[in-house]
């Protein structure tokens, strides 16, 4: 692996413009961010624009999204070239832990992806109950579409019927059933252009 080396900052960059920070924080060395975490230039992002916050949570490594938000509350605020969050990652995968740090003071504002998915749709699509407790617990929208017009309660009946989730996200004033989800679209159909990045 050819490693190049900024003389402004001195952080050696891999080809996916990764640094040693990017690179702990995905494989979960705690002891690693320790070190590199005080120097270290939390600025710089890989070619998909992700941030070392960003692989703490879509890896679950809790003490890591921890020691980063200590040194900066406003990372958890940091969106990558899809405009998602670490809370949107964490939630999509699932990791209750890290859903509930990012939660913390309220300081997330569920933005959406750039095809209008919050972490409410994500979580709800993969069936991560207690992720979706979690964030409704912290006032995310029920009721928000996404750009194909589906809603959270549409991802969690789709393909696999997640009832546990589907009857959660019920409400009085959503009188839908499963035939009609799978009557209109699919709503995971994506146009490959804008499947830009590696994580799905």
């Amino acid at each position: 692996m050819k490693l190049r080396r900024y003389d402004n900052c001195n952080v050696a960059i891999d080809k996916n413009q990764m640094t040693p920070l990017h690179i702990a924080s995905r494989d979960g060395s705690s002891n690693c961010v320790k070190v590199l975490l005080p120097d270290a230039d939390r600025d710089i992002g890989d070619k998909w624009q992700n941030y070392a916050i960003h692989y703490a949570a879509l890896n679950g490594h809790e003490e890591i999204a921890r020691m980063i938000l200590d040194k900066d509350s406003q990372e958890r605020r940091r969106i990558n070239v899809n405009h998602e969050t670490p809370l949107f990652l964490a939630s999509r995968e699932g990791h209750t832990d890290v859903v509930t740090l990012l939660l913390q003071d309220g300081m997330d504002d569920f933005q959406p992806d750039l095809n209008g998915r919050t972490p409410l749709h994500r979580s709800a699509s993969r069936g991560h109950f207690e992720v979706v407790k979690l964030l409704l617990s912290s006032m995310a929208n029920r009721d928000t579409e996404d750009k194909w017009g589906f809603t959270p309660l549409n991802y969690a009946a789709s393909w696999r019927g997640y009832q546990d989730v589907i009857g959660y996200l019920s409400t009085s004033q959503l009188n839908i059933t499963l035939s009609y989800f799978f009557e209109i679209s699919d709503p995971f159909q994506q146009n490959n252009a804008e499947m830009t990045t590696f994580f799905m």
